[in-house]
Parts: structure tokens; C-alpha cells; sequence
């Protein structure tokens, strides 16, 4: 999971950064079992996630929040994400996208939700390959 960490950074980097949003978040590189755990306690659900988020209180004080706004915490399975032939800066959009307020719980939610994730993948992979 360690390896996973350059990346992970760089994605939340240029997700924040196209968003135009000055924000912390922590991130947790998690395994299957742990993720299935969380995934049962917070959604009720017996198999791992992907990707969980929590979004930050606004009242509730935290150390990172000095100069940015702190967003919350969110939990990736890089092995689960794998194991679903996915990949790993999907799911770290995703997961920002939650923390920024973004939802799926009515069907203009996704399609809203899921151009934004589209346009920051394909924003990011357009840098990368320019360089």
C-alpha cells in the first residue's frame, strides 16, 4: 500500500487544484478485511468498499485546518480496487468528490457527479501524458 502514496497525493493534488478548492484530507490506504468492517458499520453493507468518505464537520476544530479548509477523511482499498479491475485515481476522485459535497443520490446527482469525476481523469491523464 506504501507504493500507493505518490500517487494518491498527486491525484488529490490535481483534484483539489481543478476544483479551485484549498482543502486538507486524510487518507487511509486500507485492506479488504478493514474495509469490509467499515463498510458494515457506518453503511450496513457485508462486503468491502472501494472507498469510504467522511466529511468534515464544519464545527468541529482540526489541527490541518490553519490556512485550508479541512474536508474529512476518507478510506481507500487499493486490493479491492484492483480485484475490480479499477483503478486507483478513480476512486480517490470519487471519494474527494464526496467530501466536496457531491452526491449520487438521485440520478441528476450522478450524471453531475460522475462528469466532474470523468472531466478530472481525463484532465489528468492529458497532463500526463504532455509531460
Amino acid at each position: 500500500m506504501r507504493r500507493d502514496l505518490p500517487l494518491v497525493r498527486k491525484t488529490v493534488r490535481s483534484t483539489l487544484r481543478m476544483c479551485n478548492v484549498r482543502g486538507a484530507v486524510e487518507v487511509h490506504l486500507i485492506g479488504a478485511e478493514d474495509s469490509r468492517r467499515l463498510n458494515r458499520r457506518f453503511r450496513g453493507k457485508r462486503t468491502p468498499a472501494t472507498v469510504l468518505s467522511f466529511k468534515a464537520s464544519r464545527s468541529f476544530p482540526h489541527p490541518a485546518s490553519g490556512r485550508v479548509r479541512y474536508l474529512g477523511e476518507m478510506y481507500l482499498a487499493p486490493s479491492v480496487i484492483r480485484s475490480r479491475g479499477e483503478t486507483l485515481p478513480r476512486y480517490v476522485v470519487h471519494g474527494l468528490l464526496h467530501l466536496l459535497g457531491y452526491t449520487h443520490r438521485s440520478k441528476r446527482d450522478t450524471i453531475k457527479m460522475e462528469a466532474l469525476e470523468a472531466r478530472v481523469l481525463v484532465s489528468r491523464a492529458r497532463r500526463r501524458t504532455i509531460r
